[in-house]
């Protein structure tokens, strides 16, 4: 039983150390979700297991100890409660997250007291989502502005490869970024049209974009212009075709306010009364009495003069015949 002790004990409180690369050293591999095993490297005429977090085998770091002469299992401060020990010295972690990346170190105590220690690193990794194919226009102009091809995705870490074609060989006058996530065609001629495809990877998933179709035309002008040109050119157009519209509807707008004013000056003469025998009128404001003009008479008399027969009265006998 004291022996027992002593070698619990030597689990639990021996001087920190740095796990040294054993036999059971390497990566591990593994998906988001899934459960991973880790190997202790020796197993033969070992009496107790101890699983670490990290290189530093301390209490601090301990995940589970399992000791074979009394079965029991002790958790450490780094249990999650998705890890189990088992008496060959495997740890299982279940239901794994990317936050389990790391490296896992385990301790061995031997019947002679001996402590041997390996370590393992794992790496969890997310299902790679699938990338999209991504460029400014599907249609270009030979020899024109370079154009940029982007592998779209948000998965990280992943390597990116690209296919033209259905073959992964591509065109001499491409250009890779240093990730492979864009593509740099210089100058486009026409034998870069064609469909392109991006694949994207990690060591647990893998996941390819749908096909895209780039088609370059012929140019039309037998000198390619440059891109500065190019953008110049179609900003003139447009600030060209900006005012002609102006000055269109400038002249419609003045043309709109001479007919008002053409309309507005008939009105006034449309309503006028017509004047019956303007000779006569004329002629009995010209002409007063004695002769005169009505403008004279109408300085010497009253506006309403009165009617005056000269020769005739009005009350002369009735003559018999």
């Amino acid at each position: 039983m004291k022996y027992q002790i002593a070698i619990f004990a030597s689990l639990c409180v021996w001087p920190q150390r740095t796990a040294t690369q054993g036999p059971g050293a390497g990566v591990v591999t593994a998906a988001v979700g899934q459960t991973v095993t880790l190997t202790a490297p020796v197993t033969a005429g070992i009496l107790a297991f101890a699983w670490h977090r990290g290189t530093v085998v301390t209490n601090r770091q301990l995940i589970l100890s399992y000791l074979l002469l009394d079965p029991t299992l002790t958790t450490g401060p780094e249990f999650t409660g998705r890890e189990n020990l088992s008496s060959d010295g495997t740890l299982d972690i279940r239901d794994l997250r990317t936050s389990d990346s790391g490296i896992y170190t385990v301790s061995m105590t031997s019947n002679t007291a001996a402590i041997r220690t390996g370590n393992q690193q794992l790496r969890v990794y997310e299902p790679v989502t699938k990338p999209t194919v991504k460029y400014v226009s599907p249609q270009l102009v030979e020899n024109r502005c370079p154009v940029e091809i982007t592998c779209d995705t948000p998965s990280m870490p992943v390597t990116i490869l690209w296919s033209f074609n259905g073959s992964p060989t591509l065109p001499g006058n491409i250009i890779l970024s240093a990730d492979n996530r864009t593509l740099t065609i210089s100058n486009v001629p026409r034998d870069d049209s064609g469909i392109y495809q991006c694949v994207a990877l990690n060591p647990v998933s893998i996941s390819t974009s749908d096909p895209q179709t780039l088609t370059v035309i012929c140019s039309a002008c037998p000198i390619p212009g440059s891109c500065w040109q190019t953008t110049l050119g179609v900003a003139c157009g447009v600030l060209l075709g900006a005012a002609i519209i102006v000055a269109g509807v400038a002249v419609h707008y003045e043309r709109r306010l001479k007919q008002k004013g053409t309309s507005k000056d008939e009105n006034l003469y449309q309503n006028a009364s017509v004047i019956k025998n303007p000779d006569t009128q004329v002629e009995n404001m010209r002409k007063g009495r004695n002769g005169q003009s009505a403008s004279q008479d109408s300085a010497a008399d009253s506006t309403y003069m009165d009617l005056k027969h000269a020769d005739l009265s009005i009350y002369e006998p009735i003559r018999r015949p």
